[in-house]
């Protein structure tokens, strides 16, 4: 495990409101087996349920600050 990765999963266990782009906003986080967590992404009613190692593979910069 990355450091880059443990940064990545502790982001997204403590975030809240962050819209993935293309996919809605996460709403939610559980912990899952190992060491993945599962995010609930709403997107105009729509809810959708995905791993944070797979949201790391498709996003691996959605916590880091732009400037």
């Amino acid at each position: 495990m990355t450091d880059q990765f443990k940064s990545f999963m502790n982001s997204l266990w403590n975030c809240g409101d962050v819209v993935v782009p293309g996919l809605g906003t996460i709403v939610s986080t559980r912990a899952k087996y190992g060491t993945d967590i599962e995010a609930m992404l709403l997107d105009n009613g729509t809810i959708r349920l995905i791993d944070g190692s797979e949201l790391f593979a498709r996003f691996p910069n959605l916590f880091e600050e732009k400037g």
